[in-house]
């Protein structure tokens, strides 16, 4: 049995480095709080960088706060805004948010996996969390949950309600034609062309099944990459054996749809898998009742993921 040897204190603790999680951590810190962020993958962003939700779609409302948020982040990642949106690198936004938050002065971890709460009576003061080496302790004036899923509240011993039978997943390809294939209701954006790609497909894999209907595409100006999103999942339940399962059925789905494409569409005979998205989209499968006031939730809205609400909700989080 591993002994705890190491506490570490803060005024604010985000747990899930998504893209709201890594927001509402900056924000923190730029009002002089101590803010910790911890992340049980090994990378940054959640959905919008491993979950390959390449698009900054144009901002819902107009809040100051947020559109000084969503500059910054487009001078970091080298781009100029649209009114139309922006196509941003997956894979480089993962660097741009560790060197964001290390300029706040944010103190951020991955590969370290939140367990039991701290109470101090009725209140949440903190979390143990466990890392490759060993465990520690880590307590706050308050705790953010930015995970998809919200996954402090069962932790906490909150009522969870599976509110939705779907999750979505994504696949990156590359060797296609991009003159020929059936993009439908295709527009130009800053960064790239966005769209749908005109292909329906079924299949089963543990008992799961998995389709997609037209989904959207995203092809970023000069990578000579097609980003494929809407590819679901139909879930009994939002545990984590489920998502499990369906993140390994996902894989397998991929390439049998990549095989469905080469026979099937125009322009993509030779193409093939990049990658498989390691995030699936579970935004809106769960909502929590009555969350004690020292662990804010994020994500209990039940809203579906996009990356200017993760820009909002990261900036709303302490207001």
């Amino acid at each position: 049995m591993q002994t705890l040897i190491k506490d570490r204190q803060c005024d604010i603790i985000v747990i899930g480095g998504t893209l709201e999680g890594c927001v509402a951590a900056i924000a923190a810190a730029k009002r002089g709080k101590r803010v910790m962020l911890l992340e049980k993958g090994g990378s940054l962003g959640g959905m919008a960088s491993n979950g390959l939700c390449a698009w900054l779609d144009a901002p819902s409302a107009s809040d100051p706060d947020v559109d000084e948020i969503r500059t910054e982040l487009l001078k970091r990642l080298g781009l100029d805004d649209s009114p139309a949106g922006v196509v941003y690198p997956d894979q480089q936004l993962k660097v741009v948010l560790g060197e964001w938050l290390r300029d706040a002065g944010v103190t951020f971890l991955t590969h370290v996996f939140v367990s039991d709460p701290i109470r101090d009576g009725e209140k949440i003061v903190g979390f143990t969390a466990n890392g490759k080496t060993e465990p520690f302790r880590i307590t706050a004036g308050r705790a953010l949950d930015a995970t998809d899923i919200m996954e402090t509240a069962g932790m906490a011993g909150l009522e969870v309600i599976e509110t939705s039978g779907t999750v979505s997943g994504a696949v990156k390809l590359n060797g296609f034609d991009a003159r020929r294939i059936p993009l439908l209701d295709g527009w130009d954006v800053a960064g790239g062309t966005l769209g749908r790609l005109d292909v329906s497909f079924d299949s089963c894999f543990g008992g799961l099944r998995f389709h997609c209907e037209r989904p959207r595409t995203i092809l970023p100006t000069g990578t000579g990459e097609l980003l494929l999103s809407d590819l679901v999942c139909e879930v009994a339940y939002c545990d984590a054996l489920t998502l499990s399962s369906a993140l390994m059925g996902m894989r397998r789905f991929a390439y049998a749809l990549r095989d469905h494409l080469r026979e099937e569409t125009e322009g993509m005979a030779d193409v093939n898998v990049i990658h498989v998205a390691p995030r699936l989209n579970a935004y809106g499968t769960r909502r929590v009742s009555e969350p004690p006031r020292t662990l804010s939730l994020l994500n209990n809205d039940g809203r579906a993921y996009s990356n200017s609400a993760a820009l909002e909700k990261g900036v709303a989080a302490l207001r």
